[in-house]
């Protein structure tokens, strides 16, 4: 049985297992023929799931042309349970135990359930047609962003922590280790989705719209995780000068870095 920490982005999908961390591109189509033999790897992949078959990775976002894509951030949709199996189809067991990342902003309990609901149980599927038998026989939720702050027992008991994602960005507030509610927000927006990618701009809008919920961090050591962390990390620094910005020197795989150090602890 392996312990698996996954991110599920809608741009990548990342995983943290004992074995190291690894990921594919989110992408999921609809299967069409194509007059060509197509040439299948670890990048460009075919999945069959419920007598369905689907595009994965690079060859969804080369050749596919009917995407499916989540109306919102949730994370209970077939997107998710696809590129997870995608992920977990890779590594030497079949049996899971797994902690996954959820939007701070819908971490509710009534989705955390569904999270859980749709992931955990017993799997059949192919993946470019080799077939697969899975159980996934635990499965924990923990808010994206606050992820990463478990994925470095070095951080302080206070942190702010900002995760530049390609849908989502979030702002996270830990104070004696726990996450603050009142002081952590999820902007339902992410640098996929943004049209004009003025980072200056964008970083005085987040501060200005988290200074009430940071008011008392102006010294706070503040984290920077997601794929945009270093584009952004210039601005953030400017902004909060006294924080002492820094980058998590895996801001790729931060949460899925934090999620499986979550694991090991929960479930060995």
């Amino acid at each position: 049985m392996l312990t698996v920490g996954a991110d599920i982005g809608k741009y990548r999908t990342k995983i943290k297992w004992k074995g190291g961390v690894q990921g594919h591109l989110s992408k999921i189509a609809t299967y069409r023929e194509i007059k060509d033999n197509i040439q299948l790897d670890d990048n460009n992949l075919i999945i069959e799931y419920n007598n369905q078959m689907y595009f994965a990775g690079d060859l969804a976002d080369r050749e596919g042309q009917n995407f499916l894509n989540s109306e919102d951030m949730g994370k209970s949709n077939l997107v998710t349970h696809l590129n997870l199996l995608v992920e977990l189809s890779r590594l030497p067991c079949d049996v899971f135990n797994l902690v996954v990342g959820n939007p701070f902003g819908i971490n509710t309990k009534k989705e955390r359930e569904n999270l859980k609901n749709l992931l955990s149980g017993y799997r059949e599927f192919k993946v470019n047609e080799k077939p697969f038998k899975l159980h996934i026989r635990n499965v924990g939720v923990c808010p994206e962003g606050l992820s990463a702050y478990y994925s470095d027992a070095n951080l302080p008991d206070d942190c702010n922590i900002w995760d530049f994602g390609s849908s989502t960005i979030h702002g996270i507030s830990v104070r004696k280790r726990k996450l603050i509610d009142k002081r952590s927000k999820t902007f339902e927006f992410g640098f996929e989705s943004m049209v004009d990618h003025d980072c200056s701009s964008l970083m005085l809008s987040l501060k200005n719209q988290m200074e009430k919920r940071w008011n008392d961090s102006t010294s706070k050591k503040m984290l920077l995780i997601g794929g945009k962390a270093p584009d952004m990390f210039k601005y953030v620094r400017d902004i909060y000068p006294e924080s002492n910005p820094t980058i998590h020197n895996n801001y790729e795989y931060a949460n899925a870095i934090g999620n499986f150090a979550l694991g090991e602890r929960a479930y060995g």
